[in-house]
């Protein structure tokens, strides 16, 4: 979700005022709130079975994925599936995977040339040690 679909959201669940652009998209985010509710100034999905997840914009995404992929406790990294799965339990966006592929894949951690360490960081849901 991008940072002006955020906002509108954001305003029209706080005041259920539409945007000004918002006149052929009323429906839409009307439709759209329903799966949102706001916890202090913070946006929630509702996920499965009710679950909250919290919805990041853009600035805050590749520090939790880092920190999610990167244990400082015993230097593991963790895999795209492991990662993604743990990010999945607490947060949402709508490039979450596509966003976690791309920094556990380019993590310095991980040698590109390698392809034991490719393999690992594609298919591993296991930590794997970092040399």
């Amino acid at each position: 979700m991008d940072t002006k679909a955020y906002q509108e959201l954001l305003v029209y669940m706080t005041s259920k005022t539409y945007p000004e652009d918002a006149m052929k998209n009323k429906r839409r985010l009307r439709e759209k709130a329903e799966s949102f509710i706001i916890s202090g100034d913070v946006l929630m999905h509702k996920g499965r079975k009710e679950r909250m997840h919290r919805v990041l914009q853009q600035p805050e995404r590749g520090a939790v994925v880092t920190s999610m992929h990167a244990l400082v406790v015993g230097e593991c990294h963790f895999g795209v599936n492991a990662t993604h799965r743990k990010i999945a339990e607490h947060y949402c966006w709508p490039t979450r995977m596509e966003d976690t592929c791309y920094i556990v894949r380019t993590c310095g951690s991980y040698d590109v040339n390698d392809i034991h360490c490719l393999t690992l960081v594609q298919q591993s849901d296991y930590c794997v040690k970092v040399l």
